[in-house]
């Protein structure tokens, strides 16, 4: 059975039948597990052109022993279960109970466990971290247009950014890995070059986050920026 779903204002719409709960195995460098649904929202659980930052992280992390890894804006924990899939110790932070609930199914769907869960606002978290002098090997970000944090805290990309990047770029490890991407509209290269105001970068690729239909055709949903750090 299929669906469809039409957007009726900038935050809902309808979906053209109703679908019961379902899972998928993603069967990559390592096996990761997602459980699924169809929401007001339009989002089912799992953003699939996701899966290179997950080969990344697979590629970046197995080769680091003891790595620790932070997860942003992390809903429902891809890039959590990566990391956490080559024995890194994850923190995944995100903002809303039911998020980090779908995030705990799909660990346990996953095969894995021991992720670290914070219900927290992810600039406040930052700002948290600096001031405790933590450092991270990996850190992954996928900050939204606008949003609230758990206590109503108020998140605006184009105001904000700048200063999460700032608190970012304090708890990286020497040749730390970053992972920034947004599906905001700014462009690969506006999202670089933001990064690389507060982050030295030994080496880079920015680009399009990219879906392919089984046509062959590819669609680009969002801009991608990741790199080590020097």
């Amino acid at each position: 059975m299929t669906t469809r779903f039409t957007q009726s204002s900038a935050n809902s719409g309808k979906w053209s039948k109703q679908l019961t709960p379902w899972a998928i195995s993603y069967g990559g460098s390592h096996k990761l597990g997602f459980n699924l649904s169809i929401s007001q929202f339009k989002h089912i659980g799992v953003f699939p052109e996701q899966s290179s930052n997950w080969e990344y992280i697979f590629s970046a992390l197995q080769r680091k022993r003891n790595s620790k890894a932070l997860n942003l804006f992390a809903y429902t924990g891809g890039a959590s279960l990566a990391a956490k899939a080559v024995q890194s110790d994850i923190t995944h932070v995100e903002a809303f109970s039911q998020l980090i609930s779908k995030a705990k199914e799909n660990m346990e769907s996953s095969g894995l466990k021991d992720v670290r869960w914070m219900k927290e606002d992810a600039l406040r978290y930052v700002q948290k971290e600096v001031k405790r002098g933590k450092k991270y090997d990996l850190i992954i970000m996928d900050p939204p247009s606008w949003g609230r944090g758990p206590k109503g805290e108020k998140w605006k990309l184009e105001s904000q950014l700048d200063e999460l990047i700032k608190g970012v770029s304090q708890l990286l490890n020497k040749k730390a890995y970053i992972i920034v991407n947004t599906y905001s509209g700014i462009s690969p290269e506006q999202l670089k070059e933001r990064l690389e105001n507060h982050i030295s970068f030994g080496s880079v690729e920015c680009g399009n986050l990219i879906v392919e239909a089984t046509s062959g055709a590819e669609f680009s949903t969002g801009s991608l920026v990741r790199g080590q750090v020097k």
